[in-house]
């Protein structure tokens, strides 16, 4: 019989909080290396007269590298920013699974099955009612039986 639900989804399912977190957790790290590249950049770039006026072509060259690092990292901060949009937290998914089969079938097939129970159950505890009646009964006419023999 094959399973309805995959092992390996169950699996995946297990694992998706952990790279939600992992995602978050790399975006900010790769986000405040990018702003100190940015910082170090813009640092290269300036002098005491003011930003982007320095014209030294070694601290051009420098700055021009650190802006280079600054957008590699901003690219990489930019898409675990989405990975950590995009994938969905644990209890997401398993609401998504639930709902994929919740159908009008199944719900009709339930609350046949429910009423089937039901009625099961209802039998069922009227036989046992009936069966401890039947013993009171019994136990009743012994005692009927005895208070006769006792009274002779």
């Amino acid at each position: 019989m094959e399973p309805l639900i995959s092992p390996w989804l169950i699996y995946l399912i297990g694992t998706i909080n952990s790279l939600y977190g992992w995602a978050i957790t790399l975006s900010i790290i790769f986000g405040i290396v990018s702003i100190i590249f940015l910082f170090i950049s813009a640092v290269f770039s300036s002098t005491d007269d003011g930003p982007l006026t320095n014209t030294d072509e070694e601290d051009i060259a420098k700055s021009k590298k650190y802006l280079k690092f600054f957008r590699k990292y901003g690219f990489i901060t930019i898409f675990f920013i989405i990975l950590s949009i995009i994938v969905p937290e644990r209890n997401v998914v398993i609401g998504m699974i639930v709902a994929q089969n919740i159908t009008k079938e199944n719900l009709k097939s339930l609350s046949s099955t429910a009423v089937d129970a039901k009625n099961s159950i209802k039998e069922d505890v009227i036989d046992i009612v009936d069966v401890i009646m039947k013993r009171v009964e019994e136990k009743e006419k012994k005692t009927e039986i005895v208070e006769k023999i006792g009274e002779k």
